[in-house]
């Protein structure tokens, strides 16, 4: 994998020579609310994370998959910052994100900057961005777009959907393309544009990181891995024994949490005692488990075994997010905090994912787009364990602050 920056933040440190005591205090208030704020948030998220989840391996539980959290939490985040009345009652509920704006706003602001600061990071490559396509035409709230350019960070360009909705759709495909490496493409597939199409907001997120302790390559070795107790396919294991690695047995699941050279996030890889292509869904992730594996990982000696992998998949999360109670967002909307006119609704919610892992590391990149139509037109000394993920297994990609996910999937099947 390479080590590229691929770019740089500037920090600009407002010094203050003179601080009385109480400014002092309540620079100090606003600091500690402002950390509670962002931890509750961030559980809230990872709590949507892994329902959703759930929802979306309910259709095709013995398929392999990967989707990011964070790439839809931000570009819905982008469409609440403008909801008003039931439409963000229902967003709030659906996502759990907090009810006042304010507080939101502000959780959104420190995740912003949490996730700027592993970029500044010269051993990983990771990208980030969120960007609004505007219809020319439309006229929005200056409020509105001081909101998505002041706390995540958006930057809005305008579009012609009306007399060219297919090139839009494919500058959109072209930046996300640039932004990701090429390895998300075509995220607003043909058709889904059109005269009526009134802004569409995008997030982007690429990963470009090497392990701590890499796998040798001349290790890796066909094996077996098992579908069922009845079937198995062979393939690539990666093999390496660790001598200090986090490791977790709790309720019928163990775990490892795989160290990438920047130590503010890391890949867990979670197995479940018996799994198959046949029970995955009966043993899948919720956010309960996720947080008390977490909170259960101690460092050990590890032997491990995992498969190489390459994923991608597609969704169209509109109809989901409807069934959860989203749908006012999609019909009879108010987006009044985007526009005067409030004859705004969601259209589509389409992400597209990427992720492989090998002995050197890790590459995974997702990009998440939201079509808005108007309404007025259409450490131990102990024994050494084993993790052989030789069967049905999860994976997260977590920042190690909150430990929010990035990327959540399962591989089910080589």
């Amino acid at each position: 994998m390479k080590k590229i920056v691929c770019y740089s933040f500037i920090l600009t440190f407002l010094l203050f020579s003179c601080k009385t005591k109480k400014e002092m205090k309540n620079s100090s208030e606003m600091s500690t609310t402002g950390a509670k704020i962002e931890a509750n948030q961030n559980q809230k998220l990872t709590d949507f994370s892994f329902k959703l989840y759930s929802n979306l391996i309910k259709a095709e539980p013995q398929k392999n998959y990967s989707y990011s959290p964070v790439s839809l939490n931000l570009a819905m985040g982008m469409a609440y910052a403008g909801a008003e009345g039931k439409t963000a009652d229902d967003i709030s509920n659906v996502m759990g994100f907090y009810r006042d704006k304010q507080n939101f706003l502000l959780s959104i602001s420190e995740y912003m900057d949490l996730l700027d600061k592993i970029a500044q990071d010269s051993l990983v490559e990771f990208r980030l961005a969120n960007k609004i396509y505007l219809e020319q035409t439309y006229n929005i709230l200056s409020s509105y777009q001081t909101k998505i350019e002041k706390y995540f960070d958006g930057a809005f360009q305008l579009a012609d959907f009306i007399n060219n909705a297919q090139k839009e759709a494919k500058n959109i495909n072209s930046w996300v393309e640039k932004l990701t490496n090429n390895r998300i493409k075509n995220l607003i597939p043909d058709g889904t544009l059109s005269p009526s199409t009134a802004m569409v907001l995008v997030n982007a997120i690429y990963i470009n990181s090497d392990w701590k302790h890499q796998f040798k390559k001349e290790k890796t070795q066909k094996k077996n891995f098992y579908l069922s107790k009845k079937e198995k396919l062979e393939t690539d294991f990666m093999i390496q024994k660790i001598k200090k690695i986090k490791y977790a047995e709790i309720n019928s699941y163990s775990a490892i949490e795989m160290e990438y050279v920047n130590s503010d996030f890391s890949l867990l890889f979670i197995l479940p005692d018996e799994s198959s292509v046949d029970n995955i869904n009966e043993v899948v992730l919720t956010s309960e488990r996720y947080n008390r594996i977490c909170n259960s990982l101690r460092y050990e000696e590890v032997h491990i075994e995992i498969p190489k992998f390459k994923i991608e998949s597609s969704f169209n999360l509109s109809q989901m997010l409807k069934q959860m109670g989203m749908s006012s967002a999609f019909s009879n909307a108010d987006f009044s905090g985007i526009s005067q006119n409030n004859n705004l609704q969601i259209s589509q919610v389409l992400q597209k994912v990427f992720f492989e892992v090998d002995e050197t590391g890790t590459e995974a990149a997702a990009a998440t787009g939201m079509v808005f139509y108007t309404t007025a037109l259409t450490q131990n000394s102990g024994p050494t364990y084993e993790f052989i993920a030789n069967r049905p297994f999860f994976y997260v990609l977590k920042e190690n602050k909150y430990n929010t996910p990035l990327f959540i999937g399962q591989f089910v099947k080589p």
